[in-house]
């Protein structure tokens, strides 16, 4: 009778137990591609997290983080997508647009769950590069400017890189004119690159006669704040 009383009280026990559950058995892998790519506020990585049919319905949504970078459809550097059937997989996928600085992203998928197991994840990561200045080319509101400060031009220039995308972010440059120490005057200088790999300045003269051409240039500066011999001029002429 005792013995049937022990195995009753097992079995009983064991009816409410719960397999323990690994990360493995609910997102066995999770990829990028590529796994370096120009930090230039552009490029973008394809992470991919396959999931097992283990995972219950409540874990079929994949909470994707990211350390640097933007998620395509996400915010604060989080986003979440719902796993779909793909060539035989459970499969989600997200799409991550570079940082525009240097930098090694971490990126997580962890399985947006309901029930008490739910901390499953998997990480994996992916490089940002640093893209140098190797062009830049300076844009005036017009080209044709009043004297004596009646009117301002606005200066924007584009610095990219040796493929033609954006250059990183913090690339420092120097404005200048032709005019001497009686030249122009700039003013509210952006001299260091943003995120869209943009520095700008607005710019009047002081009295000149009409017709009389107004040299700007816009020069890369090396890290010691040196001129390079990456710059852009263009002609201003006065009305």
């Amino acid at each position: 009778m005792r013995k049937h009383l022990t195995i009753l009280c097992l079995l009983v026990l064991c009816a409410g137990c719960e397999k323990e559950v690994k990360t493995a058995d609910i997102i066995p892998s999770l990829s990028v591609s590529p796994t370096s790519i120009d930090a230039d506020g552009s490029s973008q990585v394809t992470v991919t997290a396959v999931m097992t049919d283990q995972a219950a319905a409540d874990k079929r949504n994949v909470v994707f983080t990211t350390t640097a970078g933007s998620w395509a459809g996400g915010a604060n550097g989080k986003v979440t997508i719902p796993a779909v059937y793909q060539n035989g997989q459970i499969v989600a996928v997200a799409t991550l647009t570079a940082p525009s600085s240097e930098t090694k992203i971490t990126i997580t998928a962890a399985a947006q769950a309901t029930s008490i197991n739910g901390d499953y994840q998997q990480t994996a990561t992916v490089q940002a590069n640093n893209v140098a200045p190797a062009k830049i080319h300076l844009e005036p509101s017009s080209l044709g400017i009043a004297a004596n400060y009646a009117a301002e031009d606005t200066l924007t220039a584009k610095i990219s890189g040796a493929k033609g995308g954006n250059a990183s972010k913090g690339v420092k440059v120097l404005f200048e004119d032709n005019l001497g120490v009686t030249g122009g005057h700039f003013r509210q200088l952006q001299t260091t690159s943003d995120g869209t790999s943009k520095v700008s300045a607005i710019y009047g003269v002081p009295t000149l006669s009409s017709g009389t051409p107004v040299l700007l240039t816009v020069t890369v500066l090396d890290a010691s704040g040196a001129k390079t011999n990456i710059s852009d001029v263009v002609t201003l002429t006065i009305k």
